[in-house]
């Protein structure tokens, strides 16, 4: 059995360039063709599916707002940005229903 790195099921839910996405259809195919080997293999594999809420940021998540579950930021610097991060919004049980 394998259990795959955390991956991210919306780009607000991006913390960084370069992690596991699983958003998009490009996205899907490509896990695909891992699934497909890992079976090949009579294994099984799982996807940890994750959103960062407030600790993704505009610079990751394409420019869009920072959701979470409650409006409070992180008050460590960004890691590798440097910066502060954002204060979130905080998100409505509507925001909930519409994250993709």
């Amino acid at each position: 059995m394998i259990i795959t790195e955390s991956a991210s099921w919306s780009q607000r839910g991006e913390a960084f360039p370069g992690a596991a996405s699983l958003y998009t259809k490009e996205q899907a195919q490509g896990w695909k063709k891992v699934i497909n080997k890992v079976h090949e293999n009579n294994s099984r594999i799982y996807v940890q599916l994750n959103h960062c809420g407030r600790a993704s940021f505009k610079y990751t998540n394409g420019g869009l707002e920072t959701w979470a579950p409650s409006a409070i930021k992180i008050r460590d610097m960004h890691a590798w940005l440097k910066t502060e991060h954002e204060t979130p919004k905080e998100m409505s049980i509507e925001d909930i229903k519409t994250t993709q």
